[in-house]
């Protein structure tokens, strides 16, 4: 738009700038250039709609200004220093330049066409990536058995093992003497559901530890 080539105005920047740098500076060129031929194209438009109107009656949420605003964004194309600059769906499609840090400095490692939507991924350095493949582009779930020490796990299948042990011989007991005085105020359904809840203790740490077991001779 300013008959400017990129070099040259790749000189001109550093001419101006001083100590400050923006690697976004090209980008900011061409969207000020792009909102400015926008602007044009709707005043030049708003008098077809509204004769007594111009651009400084714009209205934020006017479907009107919004509808034309669009419609200039859509017939905007010039050539800017970071390439043709064009909108689809609203949307700038350019050149997108791909870069990968290798050794602690930035490479160009392909390009994007977003105009042909095409990828070229032999126009740079090639991709080096840790390892034998590139990163996975989701998260991987693994799903790993856990399980409780050995000694823990010996500990409390004794105890379980004991309390089994004992509500079993109490509950004998009971009914071998329930007939006697002081024996006959303990029910026995007490010792029946203390054998029953040492059972199930018992039952899932054996069934446990027979899992580890599998595991530590899977290797």
């Amino acid at each position: 738009m300013t008959k400017k080539t990129p070099d040259e105005y790749q000189v001109e920047y550093d001419s101006r700038r001083g100590n400050e740098y923006s690697r976004f500076h090209g980008y900011t060129y061409d969207g000020i250039w792009a909102v400015a031929l926008a602007i044009q194209h709707v005043a030049r438009r708003i008098r077809h709609f509204r004769r007594n109107q111009t651009v400084a009656d714009f209205k934020y949420r006017d479907p009107l200004w919004e509808k034309l605003f669009l419609e200039a964004l859509r017939n905007t194309s010039f050539e800017g220093v970071t390439g043709p600059v064009r909108f689809y769906d609203n949307e700038r499609k350019a050149y997108i330049l791909l870069k990968q840090f290798q050794s602690g400095s930035e490479v160009k490692v392909g390009e994007y066409d977003g105009v042909t939507d095409t990828l070229d991924l032999h126009r740079g350095q090639p991709m080096v990536w840790r390892g034998r493949s590139p990163p996975k582009d989701r998260t991987v779930h693994v799903i790993e058995h856990s399980t409780v020490n050995i000694t823990i796990y010996v500990t409390i299948a004794s105890v379980a093992s004991v309390g089994i042990l004992l509500a079993v011989v109490f509950l004998a007991i009971n009914i071998r003497y329930r007939n006697q005085r002081y024996l006959g105020y303990i029910p026995v359904y007490c010792f029946a559901q203390c054998m029953d809840e040492s059972l199930y203790v018992w039952r899932n740490v054996v069934a446990n530890g027979g899992e580890l077991d599998l595991l530590i001779g899977d290797g």
